[in-house]
């Protein structure tokens, strides 16, 4: 399920600007809300089953789908469909400000997976992962985040493994490109650590866009449903 989306310096949205999936104490709707059972923060974890986003025409609605639909397809395709050297596609910055337009896009999300909390995020821009990064929190009570790796340059032999990574962490180092996420490495080579998440952003996160295609999304989304391959108790879907 999903808790927080971040994003930031991606197309029009310049700062940081976050979707929380996390539920305010009013109890008035409680049909409308997912007790995980779990605490965050101190405070019992209670997630939205869904969210409206509303304003004014051109207030960036639609570029905060692009931006969940950039990253999604960013850690499902770097790892296979990009050659060395190749732009990343999708993933364009803000244009009119000379600063940001140098710098990469951010992308984070927090989402739980089973028994665990896992807070995964990245910067990628032109052709390179700039930033990427990995931490785990079981769902135990008084349980801590822990960090699995990050990297702070796109050259992944400088990457740091945390306690916690259960891999090769040699085969990440040597053969992982520039434009290619740590992530989708891990779930190319198999490595089971990163399995649910990638399996998440695969199966449970969907974004559409009706102004392009929606007849497409919609009936592969039925089909998908119809073959329980969506799991819809847990499914983040954004719609534009």
């Amino acid at each position: 399920m999903l808790i927080e989306f971040r994003v930031k310096n991606f197309r029009s949205i310049k700062t940081e600007q976050v979707l929380s999936m996390v539920a305010s104490r009013d109890n008035s709707l409680p049909s409308n809300v997912i007790d995980t059972g779990l605490r965050m923060g101190g405070a019992p974890l209670r997630l939205l089953r869904s969210v409206v986003i509303y304003g004014a025409n051109a207030s960036g609605k639609s570029n905060l789908i692009k931006a969940l639909n950039a990253f999604r397809l960013v850690v499902l395709n770097s790892a296979t469909k990009l050659n060395d050297g190749e732009l990343i596609p999708l993933v364009v910055p803000y244009l009119l400000n000379l600063e940001s337009a140098q710098q990469p896009s951010t992308f984070e999300v927090v989402v739980l997976v089973a028994d665990q909390i896992y807070r995964y995020g990245c910067s990628v821009g032109g052709a390179a992962v700039s930033r990427e990064y990995l931490f785990i929190r079981k769902s135990i009570p008084g349980s801590r985040e822990t960090l699995v790796f990050e990297r702070n340059e796109p050259n992944a032999a400088t990457t740091v493994f945390g306690a916690s990574f259960n891999g090769d962490k040699n085969l990440i180092q040597q053969h992982t490109r520039d434009n290619c996420l740590i992530l989708s490495r891990m779930a190319q080579d198999n490595m089971k650590q990163a399995q649910p998440l990638f399996r998440w952003f695969r199966t449970q996160l969907g974004a559409i866009d009706m102004a392009e295609q929606s007849g497409r999304y919609i009936s592969e989304g039925l089909y998908r449903t119809a073959k329980k391959d969506i799991d819809l108790e847990s499914m983040a879907g954004l719609v534009s």
